[in-house]
């Protein structure tokens, strides 16, 4: 692990590269309404992250779909990155 990190600013435009269909929350305190993807995005800049694909079917999700970073104001002070189709 190297210390020598810098934010950089990202498109927030990627491709889904990898993905699973959950039936059923985490835990009795989740929020969300299932079934609901969690998904792998690769950004343009090559970075991977793990996030939601939103508003779409989840059954239209696949590997390699156009994604770009949508914001979800959960709370005044949480604010989550996730993904829909381009």
């Amino acid at each position: 692990m190297s210390e020598d990190i810098e934010w950089v600013e990202a498109s927030g435009k990627g491709k889904v590269w990898t993905y699973a269909i959950h039936h059923m929350g985490p835990s009795k305190a989740y929020k969300g309404e299932p079934p609901y993807v969690v998904a792998l995005i690769e950004l343009e800049e090559g970075v991977k992250m793990m996030s939601n694909v939103v508003d779409v079917d989840v059954n239209d999700v696949h590997v390699g779909m156009d994604v770009e970073v949508v914001y979800d104001d959960v709370t005044d002070e949480v604010t989550l990155p996730k993904f829909k189709p381009v």
